[in-house]
């Protein structure tokens, strides 16, 4: 999660109770890298959406084909 372009807090919910922490960091690197990641995500999201049915025929009905898009 980054909200200010200042620092960045990283971690994994848990599926039960156990931790596997977090970590909080003002390096700019590490900030810089997880808001490349967030767009990232949003620009693929959008491009799936945008051309749904085609990525469907080559993906699969849910898409679970681009999960394996670099072992092809």
């Amino acid at each position: 999660m980054v909200s200010d372009g200042e620092e960045v807090t990283y971690g994994k919910s848990p599926k039960k109770s156990v931790n596997t922490g977090v970590v909080t960091t003002k390096n700019s690197s590490m900030v810089f890298l997880a808001q490349e990641y967030v767009l990232h995500d949003a620009y693929n999201l959008r491009t799936l959406s945008m051309l749904k049915s085609e990525a469907q025929k080559k993906f699969g009905n849910d898409l679970e084909g681009v999960r394996n898009i670099y072992f092809d």
